[in-house]
């Protein structure tokens, strides 16, 4: 989804891993990632580097890793996708944050 209703301008997506690579391996460039169900024309920009990825559409998916619980405080998402929450070190303080 690029835009949720009643919210306004783009949506944030929290991607939560165990790990950040774990993430970006599985959620973004694995083989059913975001990047490969990707539709064709549909234009992913990808910043590995940052932990970012801007859909077609201008939805934004930012990473995160469950070993870090504080690095989802602050942000605001409009959803998630929490992936293997039992292999995250800090389960229960990620999942609060």
């Amino acid at each position: 989804p690029e835009r949720m209703l009643g919210c306004k301008g783009p949506i944030a997506i929290a991607l939560v891993a165990a790990t950040p690579k774990e993430a970006r391996q599985v959620m973004v460039e694995g083989e059913s990632g975001l990047l490969a169900c990707a539709r064709d024309e549909d234009e992913a920009e990808w910043w590995p580097g940052l932990g970012v990825l801007r859909l077609h559409g201008g939805a934004r998916c930012f990473l995160y890793s469950g070993a870090h619980p504080d690095g989802l405080r602050g942000p605001q998402h409009h959803l998630a996708w929490c992936d293997e929450l039992a292999k995250w070190r800090e389960p229960k303080a990620t999942w609060h944050n």
